[in-house]
């Protein structure tokens, strides 16, 4: 088995081992739309769905603009995270997950990348805004980035906004 599957099979493991009884904001069945910097893009549209009070999907896609060696690009980002809370406290959701973020970029001639994300993160909702959730994800990824090699192990760090209705 590849290194790389090995880290992705423990991934799955620990979250379905983390799937425990939570109590705590009732989030089952909300879907949530907003703003997150999703690395490496500057900013990115996000759609966040609660399949129940433990798990959600996350969608994300970005548009980016940047520069390599002189050459302009510009590129897409669609990404996919699962997230597991694992602590559930009345304003504050704290959850594991995992990810994969796909970038399509380029200046004439198109080119294709790709990031699997592990993270941990928190949503946090203010008592007078309970719609409005902030959250802030940390993890490490691994994957390849347009115009470098491929990479094992870089971190990472995302912030975010949903309104969920």
């Amino acid at each position: 088995m590849s290194k790389c599957f090995k880290v992705v099979l423990l991934v799955v493991c620990i979250t379905v081992l983390s799937l425990s009884f939570v109590y705590g904001k009732e989030m089952a069945k909300k879907t949530g739309v907003g703003f997150y910097q999703l690395s490496p893009v500057p900013g990115a549209l996000s759609v966040r769905h609660w399949l129940s009070n433990k798990t959600a999907l996350n969608f994300v896609c970005g548009l980016n603009f940047f520069e390599i060696a002189g050459e302009n690009y510009h590129d897409v980002v669609m990404g996919m995270k699962i997230l597991t809370v694992v602590k559930a406290e009345k304003q504050l959701n704290t959850f594991v997950g995992g990810g994969l973020d796909l970038e399509f970029a380029g200046n004439g001639d198109s080119t294709t990348a790709y990031r699997m994300k592990f993270l941990a993160g928190v949503e946090y909702f203010f008592r007078g805004l309970p719609n409005l959730g902030f959250g802030a994800e940390i993890g490490f990824q691994i994957g390849e980035d347009i115009g470098e090699d491929s990479y094992f192990g870089t971190t990472y760090g995302d912030v975010g906004v949903h309104y969920y209705y």
